[in-house]
């Protein structure tokens, strides 16, 4: 398309040299010398190259570029001519270089005009000395074209591309200066070379025009104001192109040449003044500045009544290092200068994509400030911003750019009409990069960001889907013109979601003005309004401006709808204060009285604040600025943890009562020189300090904003929270130092200051709280709290906060949670003697009787009346293994049941087993409380009753059986004896079986020792009964319990077993008898009925079995009791299991081989329970109560009852066997009976006569055999009698 133009341009250039008057001078510029040149073009002369046909130049000439490419090789410069015109038929002109060195220069032309060139890869350095008002500078620009004190310009279809330098510049160029139809391309900054690369160049860019002063103001003859080339001018672009163009040297660096902006500059300065600058229909893409990317204009020094227009005009993707992507605009200038009676219209433009590190979209600034008003003017009309992005500004940004102002200062003040501001994005840093947009609430603010300049904004204005806040104001003010309707929608930001101002800042409302703010969101506070006034300093009543001012006359007719707008707090807005509105509502009055915010916002003095939301109150929507302090409870002397964060009693609350958490400070005063505070500022009502235990101090806490409200407490310093140590004055994990280590802490969440004890340990101070007085040890199985697998120890030093977590779950308090809670007891039959309520303990003895009493005497009775002798093979291993399965169940194993049913099996089992170890209702569940106020020691002061009483019962059945009376007694009911006596030792020795394992847990348990463990895992003294932890070990009531047990070892647990195993070896180690160990032979042979008893199952040289096992029982009691830890437990066992079923697999002890065989099956029985007991602890740590947990727990429930049921058919069997038998055997008594009453029955009573002395026939009976098998002869023939 551009090349048709030119070739239309170029036949009409060549019709108006045709029609030139003889006076014109038309040189053709062309390779060949040919006639037909000549002739065809009207040609004066002829020149076969550019260089040799700017020799020939004069007034009134056209230099006609007949060649498609001309090669530059050295600088053209036109100088002093009037009437040149440059045309071409799109000739490119190419400059030979490699640095900056060729181009074109025109100085002192006018009425010049260049037409159908390509200018590409030139740039010249060209010298320019600048006057100003203090000094002169002379500084050097790189050009391709460079036009100086020219008038009457048209540049038409010119391409200007690539070049080393600004594609063209103008110096004072007056009268009409016009560029259309034209493109610069791709113009950037390059090298002077080798020799002149140390030399300060001004260049890059597309265009740079400016306007300056023609004389220096300092000398005598200067009129500044008859410069011929800074007045009445006109600078139009119309229909261009600026692409790519550039004043970085690298566009992946921030080196910039010291021009500005990328595609165009305008400077107007000097005494520029009745100048009109035209900017329309043109693209501005993808160039590259300092500040303003695309586009930057600027009235500086005293330039007066210039006109500015840019209209129609495309701003997409420009990119400024600093200021103003796509637009930089704005006032420059210096007392004495006086910048006034300008005007800058921006219109229909749409800017978009750009980005800057300020003001991705525009900039519009002030470089000097006047006390009157200097009447520059600034707007902006029907322009869409769109998609910009920047750190502050992504749309717009405007600032006065000086550090202070003084007072009255009189700014321009932007004018916005129908504009619409969308999609603008906050970015964090200045490449402009961001990861979406929308959504983010960056550290950058505004779409809009105003800086000390108030704007007005008028008609429709939009602002859609921006983030960092739509609009951002310091210190300056939003002023709404009448009938203006603005929306904000679908806006976020940090402090305001829509509208954010601060400072000395209000919205000034004209009438019928609208509002709307929809769907807007702040990431803290004001969801559409965020209103933060240092102006309230002054007073809050008077003085102060209100968020809302309205300007002359309008009050009714201002409207502010919310609808769908939240903050962090799901409030509306956020004021720093309603106070100063109240002078709104009461202007007239002198005094002013207080109006309540409802009434405040709904009652139109202020503005028709219609809230969508929350009911529509101002309460639900509306939150001020802190008012008051709030507090919470009682306020003493506050206990700090060193390091610890931690809240002040107090809550902040605003005007309307909400509940806010503004910033706060602190000032600490102490005497202490450990004691000082680490965060003077807060946002969350939140401290921290460091110190040592006992510092005090006081604690002054101010708030930020301008009331300078205070609250003061009184701060003493506590010990470190348990499991923390302190360090450097600040409280540090134990488990991170070996040396100050607490056993049992296994790590510390240090941001909440809370440890993670081990849920098999105990924790908990020993006098006055602190990390000297914290101690720690194992927790007795069952003591403590197992619900979790560790406990999350409290955030501060508290006795009673570590004996409810550690205890409090079992009813228990103290060390070690040795001790039961008030109103609760030890309850007996509890296998981890559990703590229970006092409510059934008057009904205890009457439970003791039914539930041990009873049963012991009821058990013993039929031992004894039956003589069931349990030494014997059939049942030795079956006792054992009754009295030892109850150790791998969940009561004692620490393995949570899974259902209900499992629960009462599991209750079943306990009884039914427990008969073979004297514990007939042990389970929690059956347990009851004994008496009020109940120990472990008494507890196990029954317990060992309860045993006596079996002894002594014992003993007594037996002699009770052995009496005449007793068999006189039977044969009265009965034709013979029913009952067989026993002996004392095969009943002795079945006591013995039984109560052993119970007599050895009671021994170990009054025992076992207690280990309490300080700071860095050193074991304390004294040292503590483990079930009673409140007990020192061996003192006071300890002691008889102690000596008790002690008796109890030596005499029962260790002799038994060690009897049995050296009873058989005895024979062997001492083979001869001689007059030395005869008596001792003798002696011994007494206990040989004894030792027959538990040994005459086993072979002759494995008889020591019998002790091996008593002394396996020793082994799992010492491994269940003594060892708190129930996987340690359950492994250790594991292990005795198999290494038991080994030994008996590779001895088989017994002579019958079928009770080798049954044991062996006990032991790999017991072993595969214990096995599913340890997978059951290891799912349930994991708190799982899935299907494999349940399947697990009814497969050992099955196998803990496979014994029973196999004892229960075989017992049905027998019985039925036996029945079987004797029925045949009845039908023969009864014939013989009916035979026998034939004959005489005195001679038939003589003849069958049996001796009914009891002592008779004991005396005559033969021995039973050990396993009980033999009956007595008398018996024997009486039954065959019969």
């Amino acid at each position: 398309m551009l090349a048709s133009a030119g070739l239309l341009l170029f036949v009409f250039q060549l019709s108006f040299v045709l029609s030139a008057s003889p006076l014109q001078k038309i040189i053709c510029v062309h390779k060949s010398n040919s006639s037909d040149v000549l002739i065809r073009h009207n040609c004066t002369l002829m020149a076969k190259d550019l260089s040799s046909g700017a020799q020939e130049v004069s007034d009134d000439t056209v230099l006609l570029l007949l060649n498609k490419n001309e090669t530059l090789e050295s600088i053209i410069q036109f100088m002093n001519v009037s009437g040149l015109t440059l045309s071409g038929n799109e000739t490119n002109i190419f400059c030979n270089q490699q640095f900056v060195k060729y181009g074109l220069r025109f100085i002192n032309v006018s009425n010049l005009k260049i037409s159908g060139l390509s200018i590409i890869n030139c740039g010249a350095l060209h010298q320019k000395t600048r006057l100003s008002y203090d000094y002169n500078t002379t500084y050097n620009i790189s050009a391709a074209i460079f036009i100086n004190k020219c008038t009457n310009l048209q540049i038409h279809n010119v391409i200007i591309s690539n070049s080393t330098g600004t594609g063209l510049t103008l110096f004072d160029c007056n009268g009409k200066v016009e560029i259309f139809h034209s493109c610069f391309s791709n113009n950037t900054p390059g090298f002077l070379g080798p020799s002149n690369d140390s030399q300060v160049q001004y260049s890059g860019g597309g265009i740079y025009y400016e306007l300056t002063l023609h004389c220096n103001i300092q000398e005598d003859n200067c009129n500044v104001h008859s410069g011929i080339y800074s007045s009445n001018g006109s600078f139009i672009v119309h229909d261009c192109s600026f692409t790519f163009n550039s004043v970085a040297v690298n566009a992946n660096v921030f080196d910039k040449s010291f021009f500005p902006s990328g595609g165009l500059i305008v400077f107007l300065s000097g005494f520029a003044h009745n100048n009109t600058v035209n900017i329309e229909n043109s693209n501005f893409i993808s160039n590259t500045g300092v500040y303003g990317g695309g586009l930057f204009i600027v009235c500086r020094e005293s330039s007066t009544n210039n006109s500015i227009r840019v209209n129609n005009v495309t701003l997409f993707d420009n990119n400024a290092s600093l200021g103003g992507g796509g637009l930089d605009i704005g006032f420059k200038f210096r007392k004495p200068a006086v910048n006034e009676f300008n005007s800058i219209i921006v219109q229909s433009c749409n800017i978009s994509s750009n980005r800057a590190y300020f003001g991705g979209g525009a900039v519009f600034f002030v470089t000097s400030a006047s006390q009157v008003d200097p009447s520059n003017t600034i707007e902006f009309r029907d322009t869409v911003w769109k998609e910009n992005k920047a750190t502050y500004g992504s749309a717009i940004y405007l600032e006065p750019i000086f550090n202070k102002s003084p007072a009255n200062t009189i700014f321009p003040v932007p004018h916005f009409v129908n504009c619409n501001f969308t999609n603008n994005y906050i970015t964090f840093n200045r490449t402009g990069s961001s990861s979406s947009g929308a959504g983010i609430s960056s550290i950058g603010t505004g779409a809009m960001n105003s800086k000390a300049i108030s704007f007005t904004l008028s008609g429709l204005i939009t602002f859609s889907k921006n983030n960092g806040t739509a609009v951002y104001l310091i210190d300056s003010n939003f002023i709404a013109s009448k009938d203006a309707l603005i929306i904000f929608s679908n806006n976020t930001g940090t402090y305001g979601g829509a509208l954010s101002i601060n400072g000395f800042a209000s919205i000034y409302a004209s009438s019928n003005t609208s509002f709307m703010f929809l769907n807007n969101k702040a990431s803290v506070k004001g969801g559409a309004i965020y209103f933060y006034s240092t102006d309230i300093i002054s007073s809050l009543l008077i003085g102060a401006s209100c968020f809302v001012e309205h300007i002359t006359g309008a009050r009714e007719t201002i409207t502010f709808y919310f609808r769908n707008n939240t903050d962090s707090f799901g409030m509306s807005m956020y004021v720093s204060s309603l106070l100063p509105c109240n002078t709104l509502c009461q202007s007239s009055k002198v005094y002013l009285t207080y109006i309540p915010p409802e009434r405040l916002l709904t009652g139109e003095c202020v503005g028709n604040f219609i809230f969508a939301d929350h009911n529509g109150t101002v309460q639900g929507n509306v939150a001020t600025e802190t008012s008051e302090f709030d507090q919470l409870h009682e306020v003493g002397v506050k206990k700090i943890v060193p390091g610890k964060g931690f809240t002040i009693p107090f809550v902040t609350r605003d005007e309307l009562g909400h509940q806010s958490m503004e910033p706060l400070f602190g000032i600490l005063t102490t005497n202490n020189d450990s004691l000082y505070l680490t965060n003077t500022y807060t946002a969350l009502n939140r401290f921290r300090m460091r110190g040592q235990p006992n510092d005090t101090g006081h604690l002054e806490i101010g708030t930020l904003y301008f009331r300078n409200l205070t609250v003061g407490i009184d701060i003493t310093m506590s010990a470190c929270p348990p499991g923390f140590i302190n360090k450097n004055n600040t409280c540090v994990c134990s488990a991170d130092y070996d040396s100050d280590h607490y056993y049992g802490i296994v790590r510390c969440d240090n941001r909440e200051f809370v440890a993670s004890l081990s849920s098999l340990f105990w924790v908990g101070y020993i006098g006055n709280e602190s990390e000297d007085t914290l101690f720690t040890g194992l927790c007795p199985q069952g003591y403590c709290n197992y619900n979790l697998t560790f406990h999350v120890l409290p955030s501060v030093p508290s006795f009673s906060e570590l004996d409810s977590l550690i205890c409090g779950g079992s009813n228990r308090t103290g060390i070690l949670c040795g001790d039961c809670m008030e109103n609760n007891s030890v309850y007996y039959n509890s296998p981890g003697y559990k703590c229970g309520n006092n409510e059934l303990c008057s009904y205890g003895p009457l439970f003791y009787i039914l539930t041990s009493i009873i049963p012991l005497t009821l058990m013993f009775t039929i031992i004894v009346m039956l003589g069931v002798n349990f030494n014997s093979g059939i049942w030795n291993g079956f006792v054992f293994f009754s009295q030892i399965v109850g150790y791998f169940t969940a009561t004692f194993s620490s393995i949570s049941y899974v259902s209900s049913s499992e629960r009462a099996l599991h209750i079943i089992s306990a009884l039914i087993y427990g008969l073979f170890s004297l514990h007939f209702f042990n389970n929690d569940s059956l347990s009851f409380c004994l008496f009020k106020n109940a120990n472990f020691f008494a507890i196990m002061g029954i317990e060992i009753f309860s045993l006596i009483f079996a002894f002594l019962l014992v003993i007594t059945l037996v002699s009770v059986m052995k009496s005449n009376y007793f068999y006189r007694l039977q044969t009265t009911c009965c034709k013979r004896p029913f009952f067989k006596p026993t002996t004392l030792t095969k009943a002795l020795t079945t006591f013995l079986i039984l109560c052993y394992s119970q007599t050895t847990q009671i021994c170990f348990k009054i025992m076992e020792i207690g280990f309490l463990t300080n700071k860095g895992s050193s074991i304390i003294s004294p040292l503590r009964v483990q079930q009673m932890g409140s007990q020192a070990y061996f003192t006071g009531v300890h002691i008889p319990f102690a000596i008790a047990a002690i008796i109890g070892i030596l005499t029962i647990v260790i002799v038994t077993p060690l009897c049995l195993i050296a009873y058989p070896v005895f024979y062997k180690v001492l083979p001869q008898r001689n007059k030395v160990t005869a008596t001792l032979f003798r002696k011994v042979e007494m206990l040989k009925p004894i030792f027959d008893a538990f040994q005459g199952c086993f072979e002759d040289k494995y008889r020591f079995f019998a002790g091996l096992y008593f002394l396996y029982r020793v082994i799992f009691v010492s491994v269940f009791s003594l060892i708190s830890v129930p996987l340690a437990s359950l492994s250790i066992a594991q292990v005795v299991l198999m290494i038991m079923l080994a030994i008996h697999l590779k001895f088989e002890p017994y002579k019958n081989k079928l009770h080798n065989n049954i044991d062996s099956c006990l032991f790999l029985l017991m072993g595969i329970i214990n096995t599913l007991a340890l997978a059951r602890f290891v799912q349930s740590d994991t708190y799982s109560q899935d299907k494999t947990m349940i399947v697990l727990g009814y497969i050992q429930l099955f196998l803990v009852y496979l014994p029973i049921f196999i004892i229960i058919c075989l017992l049905i069997g027998l019985a039925r066997k036996k029945l079987c038998r004797k029925l045949p055997q009845m039908r023969d008594s009864a014939e013989l009976k009916m035979l026998s009453d034939s004959y005489n029955s005195e001679s038939c009573r003589d003849s069958n006569t049996v001796s009914t002395n009891y002592i008779d026939i004991e005396t005559v009976s033969s021995l039973d055999t050990a396993d009980g098998s033999k009956l007595r002869k008398e018996l024997e023939d009486l039954e065959d009698s019969l």
